[in-house]
């Protein structure tokens, strides 16, 4: 994860006299934005065992983070497609009840678990799932994707939000502008 403090050569020498808890609460919103509209963050988890005739799994979450969807599980070698709950039930007659080899998943967002459809019959296979997280908005880092592939588009966000704020600091001219970088960004992040 990169501090928020790695941000602020990017930042600050565009919003002179913002206090450093509004630049790092902005740094966190754009985050959100960026990992929400981009996917951006995103990792694999560690393994999990299949058990027979269980269907669903837990998500161990990154600290400060919620998932924002499920990309892709693999199973073994198998890598399965990842669809939302409301799909499958309108695709899969019957799916919480049918059993076999899984072929598809689905995300449980109350349960912060991972339902893999249809429910294994056989047990002790290795499983992995491709998340995309965003950060909460009490987070102290963010994800370190922003840092090292992103840093100046998404910086770009960053400074547009706080020029666009009625202070000593707006600059809504220069806001615009960068605004146009983190849209360019976003897109570019979008494609990758």
């Amino acid at each position: 994860m990169a501090a928020l403090s790695d941000f602020y050569r990017y930042i600050t020498m565009d919003v002179p006299g913002c206090p450093q808890p509004v630049v790092d609460q902005a740094i966190v919103d754009t985050a959100i934005d960026f990992c929400t509209r981009t996917g951006a963050w995103k990792a694999w988890t560690g393994p999990v065992t299949t058990v027979a005739e269980v269907n669903t799994y837990d998500i161990d979450l990154p600290t400060n983070a919620i998932v924002r969807q499920v990309e892709a599980v693999a199973v073994g070698t198998k890598q399965l497609g990842a669809i939302s709950e409301l799909l499958a039930t309108g695709a899969i007659p019957n799916w919480q009840d049918n059993s076999g080899n899984p072929t598809q998943a689905t995300y449980d967002e109350e349960n912060n678990a991972v339902r893999v459809i249809p429910t294994p019959t056989i047990g002790n296979e290795t499983m992995r799932f491709l998340v995309s997280y965003i950060p909460t908005y009490n987070a102290a880092t963010v994800p370190n994707v922003l840092l090292k592939r992103y840093a100046r588009g998404f910086s770009a966000g960053v400074r547009s939000m706080l020029q666009l704020q009625r202070q000593s600091w707006a600059d809504p001219a220069s806001a615009q502008i960068n605004q146009g970088i983190y849209e360019d960004a976003i897109r570019g992040a979008t494609a990758y």
